[in-house]
């Protein structure tokens, strides 16, 4: 590379930086944290399969949209016996404040945002936290084949310890 081309590619790079600073997103560039939503498409699809760590729960099925106008957008339900729902929940992936956050709704109730905490693009792993938050205080997401899917929801318990709850889910047609 000439050096012509090497000052211009650290200009830009500098400009890029400072540009970050100034927006507050000097943190996710200096992390390589995505902030857009498009860094979830991996999500995207039907995914059926069982938890373990949720009482009486034996099935689990969840929808993920592809993130098209910057948002993905979840639904997902869980079955106990005889397929009696247990409860139910949305989801909402967006970047709020310059940070990839999402929102659960559970049964339909607004709850509080976790922030992107981490992200694998190889592993293709996304860890969203809110240490502030009774239970959960993070939610990981991650694609462990092209065909599988595995959700992990943990956090503190009232009685002092911790507690995690692990979705092993398939994608289905």
């Amino acid at each position: 590379m000439s050096r012509m081309r090497r000052q211009s590619a650290l200009a830009a790079g500098l400009a890029v930086g400072a540009l970050c600073g100034l927006l507050g997103l000097a943190p996710l560039f200096a992390q390589g944290l995505p902030s857009d939503a498009a860094a979830l498409e991996w999500l995207a699809g039907r995914w059926v399969g069982t938890v373990e760590g949720a009482g009486g729960v034996t099935r689990f099925e969840a929808h993920y949209t592809n993130a098209q106008g910057g948002v993905v957008l979840g639904v997902s339900k869980s079955f106990g016996a005889g397929d009696r729902l247990l409860w139910f929940e949305f989801e909402r992936f967006e970047v709020r404040e310059g940070v990839l956050s999402v929102t659960p709704y559970p049964n339909g109730r607004p709850s509080v945002t976790f922030k992107l905490k981490s992200y694998d693009a190889e592993a293709k792993k996304a860890v969203f936290a809110n240490p502030e938050h009774d239970f959960p205080t993070e939610i990981s997401y991650q694609r462990v084949a092209d065909d599988r899917v595995q959700l992990l929801v943990s956090g503190p318990t009232k009685a002092g310890g911790s507690s995690v709850m692990v979705f092993n889910l398939s994608r289905q047609p």
